[in-house]
């Protein structure tokens, strides 16, 4: 007797299954389109995978909207957490920072978070999360 696969386990295991086969087949940053070896990045990841991409920030955004017990349309992906209708409190970001790294199971530490002024809790929004743990999950891909 076949055992079932669920469909939302299955599609989370294809599309990680793409995005190390793509990165795999992207080669050195000189085999990038637009880019010379001498830049010493790949080509940007979001761009060659923005459904991926979208899938982290949604994952993310459901994550904030479940600490708050509120609806996930209500979090605004690029207003900062202390900014947002709820009013998260450092306390609250340092969940939620948790349960990310939980999820996606990667270390996110300060210098990942903070902005130009040096402030982690005053500017991270979905969006920065997003970022960090997109960015991770590709460098650990290659």
């Amino acid at each position: 007797m076949r055992r079932k696969v669920p469909v939302k386990r299955f599609t989370k295991m294809i599309m990680a299954l793409l995005l190390l086969i793509a990165f795999n087949n992207h080669g050195s940053a000189g085999d990038a389109p637009g880019r010379t070896p001498e830049q010493g990045q790949h080509a940007d990841p979001l761009r060659t995978h923005p459904e991926v991409y979208k899938q982290v920030n949604e994952r993310i955004r459901n994550i904030v909207a479940r600490h708050f017990d509120v609806p996930a349309g209500s979090i605004n992906m690029a207003v900062p957490l202390v900014k947002q209708n709820i009013a998260a409190d450092e306390l609250d970001i340092v969940e939620i920072i948790m349960a990310v790294e939980a999820a996606f199971v990667v270390t996110i530490s300060n210098k990942d978070l903070n902005d130009k002024k040096g402030n982690v809790t005053s500017s991270i929004s979905v969006k920065n999360l997003a970022d960090v743990v997109y960015r991770k999950k590709i460098s650990s891909a290659e």
